[in-house]
């Protein structure tokens, strides 16, 4: 069996070898990291700026056990969802990968990758179609923060995003993406760019009419900036975590906060930052407990509260792992438990530990289906049910997607639904 499994292996290796550096495939679909998917010999092929139905001529730049890596050399036919990118240095910045694509064809796009994750990576049943909330009118102008990399070169001063995969900067004059306010703050920094090169980074923010930088450039205001999401008031930094998109964030802090049927008991928020759920959830709860690591965050977040009149929040500055491995809430089981974590997610062990304070129903919002796949798989077999995902376009003209995962505790005669 073994002589057998060695000289399969090696035919597939000559096939893959005698294959030649340039190839025609057809795209079938695109892929979680931006990739399009086609297949050639039985081998998946991914490469990059394609859209679905394209015919496209490639040379590989990769090849490895199971898949193939190329770029486009040639468009020999574009597919149905294709478009002209309307931002001049889409390809050289890293910032976007789905420019080609019609919009519609984007939020199609991102469906698909919550759904793939969920059921390949996590192995559940996703109780519904996936529905991907979006403001077609906003897919560009809606980010509120960026980060701007500067560079002094001998001939000129570099101000703008990083290459795709790389730490090479490309200069930008202007970003589609950018709210108004951060528009008018990237132009500010910009023309002033060779004096603050030192600096390297300069982190914008944008508020309700008004923009912040840090370091301190001129012509751009300096402190927190404030805006209001679903009738509140937040004050965030260029440098603290919001969210960057803000036709939506209403949107999604509404379903985020309204998921759980369960309210007027204790909810606890892990990685709460500045407050952006913790502060509606005090108004359905009698008690809610914010943990997050940053000091900053954690300030700012009091503040935010008491600007608001809520009072019945406990904050914990302290990282959320440990956190769970403490007895905190003493006897009082939370009715629930939402977390934001960092794209890493909350990871197996935590997790486990989430599980262990068996609060009556979880929702988890991620801005990476791959780890929040992962972290559900855990949860679901330490005995809950996933009931809804719903997924949200923060990030047009990117392959990311927050999506927002409900599960509830199973009932005491029988198992979760592990799919």
């Amino acid at each position: 069996m073994a002589t057998v499994v060695h000289s399969i292996s090696d035919r597939r290796r000559g096939i893959i070898a005698r294959m030649p550096d340039t190839i025609e495939v057809r795209i079938e679909k695109v892929v979680y990291g931006g990739h399009g998917l086609g297949r050639l010999d039985g081998q998946a092929v991914f490469v990059p700026f394609t859209a679905p139905g394209d015919l496209v001529k490639a040379r590989i730049t990769e090849r490895k056990k199971g898949f193939l890596r190329a770029d486009i050399v040639e468009l020999l036919e574009p597919g149905p969802g294709r478009r002209e990118p309307p931002c001049e240095y889409f390809q050289q910045c890293g910032g976007c990968q789905l420019q080609h694509l019609a919009y519609p064809a984007q939020v199609s796009a991102k469906a698909e990758f919550v759904r793939d994750a969920l059921e390949r990576i996590g192995r559940l049943k996703v109780p519904e179609e996936i529905v991907v909330r979006s403001s077609p009118e906003d897919e560009f102008g809606y980010r509120v923060r960026a980060t701007a990399h500067v560079v002094d070169l001998e001939a000129r001063t570099l101000f703008g995003f990083y290459s795709e995969k790389s730490h090479r900067v490309t200069d930008i004059a202007r970003c589609p993406l950018l709210v108004p306010e951060l528009d008018s703050a990237w132009i500010a920094a910009r023309a002033v760019r060779e004096r603050i090169a030192r600096s390297r980074i300069v982190e914008l923010a944008a508020g309700d009419g008004t923009s912040s930088a840090i370091p301190p450039v001129p012509g751009i205001g300096s402190g927190h900036v404030s805006t209001t999401v679903g009738g509140l008031r937040y004050s965030f930094g260029p440098g603290e975590f919001f969210q960057v998109n803000r036709p939506l964030v209403g949107a999604l802090v509404a379903s985020a906060t309204s998921s759980s049927t369960d309210a007027g008991g204790v909810a606890v928020e892990l990685y709460s930052g500045v407050g952006l759920f913790s502060i509606p959830l005090a108004r359905r709860f009698a008690k809610v407990v914010a943990v997050e690591s940053s000091r900053s965050s954690v300030a700012l977040a009091r503040a935010n509260a008491k600007a608001n009149g809520a009072t019945n929040i406990d904050f914990v500055g302290a990282p959320v792992e440990r956190w769970l491995r403490e007895p905190n809430l003493g006897r009082v089981t939370p009715s629930l438990v939402l977390l934001d974590p960092p794209r890493s997610g909350l990871g197996t062990r935590a997790a486990r530990d989430l599980v262990a304070l068996e609060p009556a129903s979880i929702v988890y919002v991620s801005c990476d289906p791959t780890t929040l796949a992962r972290d559900l798989r855990v949860i679901v077999d330490g005995g809950y049910r996933l009931q809804h995902v719903e997924a949200f376009d923060l990030f047009p003209q990117t392959f990311h997607v927050e999506t927002v995962a409900t599960l509830v505790r199973a009932g005491a005669t029988g198992p979760a639904d592990a799919g």
